[in-house]
């Protein structure tokens, strides 16, 4: 089968937003597709006899910063990979078959029980066995670092650096598992919202980052999970001043951590003190309340409940629909629909 390559433009899409299939027999055309878009050196092909070639796929993803890299194995291939620029990180699990990836002079086995993640881009090999189906997200390692300083509230000595091993049969690699498949599912979506919105993006790698940080053995895990003193009344005062004030743009524990000017552990347990929950909960919370309020002011004939939605900071408008009904008891709509303020137009005389 030909190759297929979908660029999309348009003023609704970023210029860079590029998306590529590929689904072919001919190892030729794999091998100019992954060495134009992933940097693969070289293919070599598997020597059994026995495999009965079958179509490989490539499949590329790409939203301002973020990308997804899939790859089904029609057949037995071993890919070399050049060295790219350090500040870029690769996370990937397997959903099926088995790889093998040469690096940094060791050999690791991956399979749909353990992923990996690529500090950096170094030279390497990957194996890959018939029918195996790969998905890999490709970051900006600098944002991972960024953030994991902004969580600290200081300074990091180095970049951080991930083991390269990811179990996913254990309760922390499930928990990554669905932070990586929600994702996937964002930034191969043709119609998700961080396609379109900045604020969206910026959500789902927030998500990403932080159960990446708080899940995987890396740096300065430890450093994030050490107990910490939690934060007076002061400091949690001023970071429910900063939320009340930034409710409705993508904010995160790091910039509340930052305002209030203590660490993000530190913050949590102030936040549990006082109210009960976490500051990201407490947020979500003054978001619905500020929805709650739009829903009741809001002109219900023209007025909708992904607008108001949005305008109060959700960029996930099924889960705001679940929140929203966990809280109030009935789904937004219900509460526009029989609530929201009826504009009529004045009796002409």
């Amino acid at each position: 089968m030909p190759i297929q390559n979908m660029v999309h433009t348009g003023s609704s899409r970023s210029a860079s937003l590029a998306d590529y299939f590929c689904n072919t027999r001919n190892v030729d055309e794999l091998e100019h597709s992954l060495e134009r878009l992933v940097s693969v050196k070289r293919l070599i092909l598997g020597s059994s006899s026995r495999i009965e070639p079958r179509n490989s796929d490539l499949r590329l993803h790409s939203v301002s910063g973020l990308g997804l890299v899939h790859i089904c194995a029609g057949r037995e291939f071993t890919a070399e990979m050049a060295p790219e620029a350090a500040n870029r990180i690769a996370i990937g699990r397997v959903l099926q078959g088995s790889c093998r990836m040469g690096l940094d002079g060791q050999e690791h086995d991956f399979t749909p029980a353990c992923g990996y993640i690529v500090n950096g881009s170094p030279s390497r090999t990957t194996h890959f066995a018939p029918g195996t189906e790969t998905q890999t997200i490709v970051a900006d390692r600098r944002k991972i670092t960024s953030y994991c300083a902004a969580l600290l509230g200081r300074d990091l000595d180095q970049d951080v650096v991930f083991d390269t091993t990811v179990r996913m049969d254990n309760t922390a690699g499930q928990s990554w598992s669905r932070a990586f498949e929600f994702a996937a599912g964002e930034i191969s979506s043709p119609n998700a919202l961080m396609r379109t919105l900045p604020a969206a993006r910026e959500q789902i790698e927030l998500m990403l980052f932080t159960s990446l940080l708080f899940s995987q053995p890396h740096t300065y895990l430890d450093n994030l999970l050490r107990p910490q003193a939690a934060a007076p009344p002061f400091h949690v005062r001023r970071a429910e001043e900063f939320i009340e004030a930034h409710f409705a743009e993508p904010i995160s524990l790091a910039d509340i951590a930052a305002y209030a000017k203590v660490s993000a552990r530190s913050l949590q347990n102030g936040f549990h003190n006082v109210h009960g929950m976490t500051p990201m909960a407490f947020l979500r919370t003054i978001r619905l309340q500020h929805a709650h309020r739009a829903f009741l002011r809001a002109d219900r004939s023209t007025a909708t409940v992904t607008d108001i939605a949005l305008s109060c900071g959700f960029n996930h408008i099924g889960e705001f629909s679940a929140a929203y009904k966990r809280a109030h008891g009935v789904l937004p709509r219900q509460t526009l629909h029989h609530h929201g303020a009826a504009r009529t137009a004045a009796p002409q005389q």
